[in-house]
């Protein structure tokens, strides 16, 4: 039987009067990957920005396994749902490797040792290396001096290893090259099933958001279709919608 991990009910929020996420209202299974689309403004990323925490709710509910975490901080929060960013959120001087035990030391609540004792936690250390392997992200180079796709991955890898129950992914293909999408979001959902993790992806890129069995369509604020995007496609005003013209 497939069980609901998270549910959003009757979201609302609006800035200057205005609502960028309007009374949205959906269910996410277990292990499920589900994009969300729809044109600049839709407010896809304001949801994501209220389902992390990052946005305090006007109204509605927000609900993980059953329990209400609509009011829970960020710091609790990604404890259970953690997300990537548009633009990659790095500690650009870092490499790659302490990028990753930073966030692991940070789940793991030894935070405040990083920096004076990192070097003996080697379970610490051969989680990190295993992750960016399975990533293919390079270890001993620093964030700064990583190609955008692998800057992408290693905002992605940061998220995957905060063990959370739900990932936020917000545009992880925005910014790399065409040739270069396909690789990318063919890993993370390479890694999504073998770690048994529930994905909901903002996307720009429509081809992208298809690797998706379920789509949600935005737009004013609004969820105003779910199902296989390529189905969607077919209903002439969502392809309006989305396209444009």
């Amino acid at each position: 039987m497939e069980k609901i991990i998270l549910e959003v009910r009757n979201l609302f929020k609006s800035f200057g009067g205005i609502y960028a996420v309007n009374d949205v209202s959906f269910k996410v299974k277990e292990e499920e990957l589900c994009s969300i689309v729809g044109p600049n403004g839709a407010g896809k990323t304001t949801l994501i920005n209220l389902i992390s925490g990052f946005y305090p709710c006007d109204s509605g509910k927000i609900l993980l396994k059953g329990k209400d975490i609509t009011n829970l901080p960020v710091t609790e929060r990604v404890k259970d749902v953690s997300r990537s960013f548009q633009i990659p959120a790095l500690f650009e001087n870092l490499s790659a490797l302490d990028n990753l035990r930073a966030a692991i030391f940070s789940r793991t609540k030894i935070i405040k040792n990083f920096f004076k004792n990192y070097g003996k936690y080697e379970d610490i250390l051969n989680e990190a290396v295993k992750l960016l392997e399975m990533f293919e992200v390079p270890k001993n180079v620093k964030a700064k001096e990583l190609p955008q796709g692998q800057r992408k991955l290693l905002d992605v890898a940061i998220a995957f290893a905060l063990k959370p129950k739900v990932i936020l992914l917000d545009e992880p293909t925005s910014g790399v090259s065409s040739y270069e999408k396909k690789g990318i979001i063919e890993k993370i959902l390479e890694i999504q099933k073998e770690m048994k993790l529930t994905l909901l992806m903002v996307e720009h890129d429509y081809e992208i958001a298809s690797y998706a069995p379920r789509t949600l369509v935005m737009d004013g604020g609004k969820i105003i279709a779910e199902g296989k995007l390529n189905e969607l496609m077919e209903d002439p005003t969502i392809k309006t919608r989305l396209l444009g013209g």
